[in-house]
């Protein structure tokens, strides 16, 4: 089973997002050493309540039959897990700065623009589902 853990890998944009929020987070001198943490929290923070509200629009009674905290624990248990295991387990994170490190600054105002998007995007989806659940 642990090969197969080794294995796995999130889509590219996730990658690249993760590099972009990265080499937010290494510009700062207090986050040298834990730039690649921060970076995946940030994007965990994001995506659970993504996936709440996705969860809650593909609902059948399952959710529903749940009050909000029987709901929001597990799916956040699960996603960091799935964050776990897509970034960090075995320092995936290391190859995907080697990745994007050709980048050049040029490209990573531009990753920055469209990381930013994407999170005001997430962040609008699941809007709906954080204020109005």
């Amino acid at each position: 089973m642990k090969e197969w853990l080794v294995r796995i890998h999130p889509p590219k944009y996730l990658r690249y997002f993760f590099y972009i929020a990265y080499s937010w987070y290494r510009g700062y001198k207090s986050e040298r050493n834990e730039a690649h943490a921060t970076a995946i929290v940030l994007l965990w923070f994001v995506h659970t309540p993504l996936l709440l509200r996705v969860l809650h629009a593909f609902n059948k009674g399952i959710i529903l039959e749940l009050n909000e905290y029987q709901t929001v624990y597990p799916i956040a248990i699960i996603t960091g897990l799935l964050f776990y295991y897509l970034f960090w387990y075995q320092g995936k994170w290391r190859v995907y700065v080697e990745e994007f490190k050709h980048f050049k600054k040029k490209d990573r105002r531009k990753g920055t623009v469209y990381l930013f998007i994407y999170l005001l995007i997430c962040t609008l989806i699941s809007f709906d589902y954080i204020f109005f659940y």
